[in-house]
């Protein structure tokens, strides 16, 4: 008896010792770090290394090696990855790795060095786009003065060349930043040698250089999976190539190849998403429907059914059909909720994108109180991953932040607003850092937009110093694009103008006003209509304000060039600018009111009721106004016969 209680005793103490092995036995994540240079990568020593357990900084010693143990069993799931930072002061990393592999290799070069040439593929990207979009503009001033195309097909040519730049811009720091990286990673020799042509200015030959491999060929016929990886590798290069060309049919041959590679490999649900993805991008929304769908047809993971639902949600949003995509955002939701409790780190942050969406759909459709419940919601998982993996999901978080302050002040809860904006703007000074131009534009939005509700609540002073911070940010963004921040930085300068205006700074609202008009001026060649449009409007408001201070012959001349430029703009469209130059000839009229000119200013009103009139049987009625500009006629008919 005494025998088999030992026995018992002892199979129980080995069950112990098997469970608390087996609960404090590690795996290690290995690894080396090297910094590039132009001839062999060296290690790198000092580089620092946290994970999501552990607040101590793991560093690589002087071989570049480092190794993090993981605990296999916890009490709750692992974060992934489990390495959320990787940093040296002043480099980055530009190789893509798996991180959590259990042995890395980590390339890392100078922020100097990495930024020098980033900077270089963007000037020659921009140089060589506007050297094309200069002579397309040159040709369809030739085809305008040789009255070949109309005033209004020149205007929406010049309108098309400004998107298309628009959008080149966008997608240039993308393909600029792949550059790098794939020429810091020493890929492949034919990479190689493109990369060296596209320095050298000779975009169409490394396009050339590319071609001639005929990898989607390769791709096609290739079975092996390591070697059609190896293929697709360049496909990718020459995508990337071809989106930073100027080429006018560079989309056709983009999607060209994706359509190759779909049909080719219609059972690859990423080959099908890329085509897919890319059908969307360009806004072909029926095709990329269909391929979607195709999609949903073959594939068999709930994440990818909830990532594409929530894209064709968004599609639907464009199509402003918004019961459809509300529909698709909370099936998307319905299938991250089914999912997540098996990986939360995995599927929240997806399943946060689409509540955003959704809450944006609600705001968009002014159910505004319908939007704060699904803002809140991604907020809350937003912040958790902010603090987690500040590199990746920090900008997320702020962004959040920035929309729930813009929900708020929607709501008239102009408190809650101003807090989430202060620390909207606290987040994105510190993202300007690593991303400048990018958040800096955030900051500078959020900034403006704090302004107005200090405004609206009469903080002048606040309102003041947030504008004034916004408006610089836009001044440093425009210098360097400005066809793409110059707009929002007249928008700045106008609602700084009415706040000077309520606080009788009235030389800085001139100021602000004349700046604006300049501004305008230079983007005519861009956007003539609107452009000019916008130089009346403001010319209208300077007008007003010389008026109110007794400056009337400034009042006067400013008017008048108001008017004549809103005349031309009604020659061509009566809808949008006629009741603006009655409202023009009302302010002038007023003018001449102010300085006696009776007889002038009842011909500027007599002009106006003339045009209400026009307007009336356009079925454009304003009765108020044009008995408003009647009652002045006769009060100033019955002066002038009292003078004369």
């Amino acid at each position: 008896m005494k025998i088999t209680l030992t026995i018992k005793r002892l199979v129980l103490i080995a069950i112990i010792l098997a469970i608390s092995i087996e609960t404090y036995s590690q795996k290690n994540i290995k690894g080396r770090i090297f910094e590039y240079t132009n001839e062999t990568n060296l290690p790198l020593s000092g580089v620092g290394i946290n994970n999501v357990f552990d607040t101590v900084t793991i560093f690589s010693d002087s071989l570049g090696h480092f190794e993090i143990r993981i605990p296999a069993k916890t009490k709750k799931s692992i974060p992934k990855p489990f390495i959320n930072r990787i940093e040296k002061k002043d480099y980055m990393i530009i190789n893509v790795v798996e991180i959590d592999s259990e042995d890395m290799d980590i390339i890392m070069c100078k922020q100097e060095t990495y930024y020098s040439l980033f900077n270089e593929f963007k000037r020659i990207g921009l140089k060589n786009f506007e050297a094309t979009n200069n002579h397309k503009l040159n040709e369809y001033r030739l085809q305008k003065g040789k009255k070949l195309i109309s005033h209004q097909e020149y205007n929406e040519y010049l309108k098309a060349i400004y998107n298309d730049e628009l959008a080149y811009r966008k997608t240039l720091n993308n393909t600029s930043q792949y550059f790098v990286e794939i020429d810091k990673s020493r890929f492949d020799n034919i990479v190689h040698q493109c990369i060296s042509l596209i320095l050298e200015n000779r975009i169409q030959d490394a396009i050339d250089l590319c071609s001639n491999q005929n990898y989607t060929q390769q791709y096609i016929e290739q079975n092996e999976k390591s070697k059609k990886e190896y293929i697709k590798r360049h496909i990718d290069f020459e995508i990337n190539l071809l989106r930073f060309s100027s080429l006018s049919d560079k989309f056709e041959k983009i999607g060209n190849t994706f359509y190759k590679l779909a049909i080719y490999n219609i059972e690859s649900i990423p080959i099908l998403m890329e085509y897919a993805n890319f059908l969307y991008e360009q806004r072909n929304f029926e095709k990329a429907i269909d391929w979607y769908n195709q999609i949903l047809k073959r594939n068999t993971s709930p994440f990818i059914t909830a990532n594409i639902n929530n894209i064709l949600g968004s599609i639907y949003f464009i199509k402003e059909e918004y019961s459809k995509a509300e529909e698709l955002y909370y099936s998307a939701i319905d299938t991250y909720d089914s999912i997540i409790p098996k990986d939360y780190y995995l599927y929240s942050p997806s399943k946060a994108e689409t509540l955003i969406n959704l809450a944006i759909l609600y705001k968009s459709t002014r159910n505004f109180n319908e939007a704060l419940s699904p803002f809140n919601e991604a907020l809350e998982i937003n912040r958790e991953f902010s603090s987690i993996y500040p590199d990746k999901y920090l900008s997320s978080y702020a962004i959040n932040l920035m929309n729930l302050a813009s929900l708020h002040n929607e709501l008239r809860n102009d408190s809650i607003s101003v807090d989430y904006y202060l620390e909207a703007i606290m987040l994105f000074d510190s993202l300007s850092q690593f991303k400048q131009d990018e958040y800096k534009s955030h900051k500078a939005t959020s900034l403006n937009n704090l302004g107005l509700i200090y405004y609206k609540n009469q903080k002048y002073p606040e309102a003041i110093e947030a504008m004034n911070s916004s408006c610089t940010l836009y001044e440093q963004l425009s210098m360097d694009y400005p066809k793409q921040y110059l707009l929002q930085l007249t928008t700045i300068k106008l609602n700084l103008a009415s706040i000077s205006k309520e606080t009788a700074d009235l030389s800085k609202a001139e100021k602000l006003y004349l700046d604006v008009i300049d501004i305008y001026y230079s983007l005519v060649d861009i956007n003539p209509i609107e452009n000019l449009s916008q130089i009346s409007y403001t010319q209208n408001l300077l007008g007003l304000l010389y008026s109110g201070i007794g400056e009337y012959e400034k009042a006067q001349n400013i008017l008048k060039e108001a008017l004549r430029i809103r005349k031309e703009l009604a020659e061509k469209d009566i809808d949008n600018n006629l009741a603006k130059v009655a409202e023009i000839q009302n302010n002038l009229g007023s003018v001449f009111e102010y300085t006696e000119n009776y007889n002038k200013a009842i011909e500027m009103y007599n002009l106006s009721i003339e045009l209400y009139d026009t307007l009336a049987k356009n079925g454009y009625y304003f009765t108020e106004k044009k008995k408003e500009i009647e009652d002045n006629i006769k009060r100033l008919e019955q002066l002038y016969n009292k003078n004369n």
